[in-house]
């Protein structure tokens, strides 16, 4: 059985990561709908690999530079990250409570009418505008209000269905881990009122499991993203495959203002092929223990 030579953690699958990241501060694009696809590398340097502890995992499948980029590819979703306060459902940005601007559709709050996120599938979609039309903010109980955002993720989540299939496909392949969240004992509760209850209380008709099994999704597989104030978690296609290793050898970059919000995954240290390709789940300067406790936590593996 693999594990991490500095906490003795399993390396287990790559599924989610509540990672440390670097931001790409580039140009921006108002430009609405899909964003051009992130053209693959010609000569492909990983492999898709499956074992019973590990799950799929990516390997080297050549030697690999050390600064080389091993992949690029575009979020299949992003949105608010839990526990976040009252922010721009485009940017993300903390917004000032005593002067906020609202959606000309919806009503909901963003940082302004121009906001770079807004009609975007990576922030303020149109779908998701359309949907929030019938479910009217209240702006008088701001508290009720920002604990509704912890059910936007998951809804943006749950409107692929419709409004992109392949994404959706892409996002169901994730692992959920229901039954070791519903041993838990306290986060399946925690889904139930905070997302799915508020779910049915906006009329949506989305069936319950269905439902928590996102929220496992995002829980487990989600990369926090932005910088400068951002509030953000992002879902990517083949990222959360990454195995865990407490001195990882790569690290990733999000693109913040890049349509579609790519991430790139680049090695930072010399791969031989056949070696395993791995990330930190946890904050790399937090202790063992520190880290042992999150992964157990949150990732739901030891």
């Amino acid at each position: 059985m693999l594990r991490c030579i500095f906490c003795q953690k399993k390396r287990g699958r790559g599924e989610g990561k509540n990672k440390e990241n670097i931001i790409e501060d580039v140009h921006d694009d108002k430009d609405e709908g899909s964003p051009e696809p992130v053209v693959e590398k010609k000569n492909v340097c990983y492999e898709i690999r499956h074992s019973e502890v590990m799950g799929r995992y990516l390997v080297a499948s050549r030697d690999i530079r050390a600064g080389e980029v091993i992949f690029e590819e575009l979020a299949i979703a992003v949105g608010p990250c839990t526990g976040c306060g009252l922010i721009c459902l485009g940017c993300y940005r903390e917004l000032d409570e005593a002067s906020l601007a609202k959606c000309r559709g919806c009503k909901w709050p963003m940082c302004s009418n121009s906001c770079p996120g807004s009609g975007k599938y990576t922030g303020h979609s149109t779908y998701e505008c359309d949907t929030l039309k019938d479910i009217p903010p209240d702006y008088s109980n701001l508290e009720d209000l920002k604990d509704s955002y912890q059910a936007l993720m998951p809804l943006r989540c749950l409107l692929l269905k419709a409004a992109d299939p392949a994404k959706w496909t892409a996002l169901s392949a994730m692992e959920a881990h229901n039954e070791l969240r519903k041993a838990r004992g306290d986060i399946w509760p925690m889904n139930e009122k905070n997302v799915v209850q508020r779910m049915k209380k906006w009329g949506l008709q989305y069936d319950d499991q269905e439902i928590h099994t996102v929220c496992g999704i995002l829980e487990v597989n989600a990369f926090e993203v932005g910088g400068s104030g951002a509030n953000a978690r992002a879902l990517y296609d083949r990222a959360y495959l990454l195995a865990h290793d407490c001195t990882p050898t790569t690290t990733h970059t999000d693109s913040e203002r890049v349509p579609g919000r790519p991430l790139t995954i680049r090695a930072s240290v010399p791969h031989k092929a056949g070696d395993l390709i791995s990330l930190c789940y946890a904050y790399t300067l937090q202790g063992t223990l520190k880290r042992r406790e999150h992964i157990k936590h949150s990732k739901f593996f030891e």
